[in-house]
């Protein structure tokens, strides 16, 4: 519960009680780690209906952390292929 409350209040999302709010709390749990305290983590929201495409349009990869640069510069591995 208390990851739902923290993304919600600074994310202003609403996670699902299947997966999300459990990934949350694990992720927060995680950076409460001293061995974490200066990582940066992204969380990929995939249950998101909204088209964030505009958005996406107006930054280019490079603006990422390097290390997610190999994401697009690096094709898809054929597990991930549909």
């Amino acid at each position: 519960m208390e990851a739902v409350k923290i993304v919600n209040r600074f994310a202003g999302i609403q996670l699902d009680g299947t997966c999300t709010e459990k990934t949350h709390a694990a992720i927060i749990d995680d950076a409460k780690q001293p061995n974490h305290s200066k990582d940066v983590i992204l969380f990929w929201d995939t249950y998101n209906s909204r088209n964030i495409s505009r958005i996406a349009k107006s930054i280019h990869y490079r603006q990422l952390p390097r290390r997610l640069h190999s994401y697009f510069e690096n094709e898809v591995h054929a597990m991930n292929r549909k």
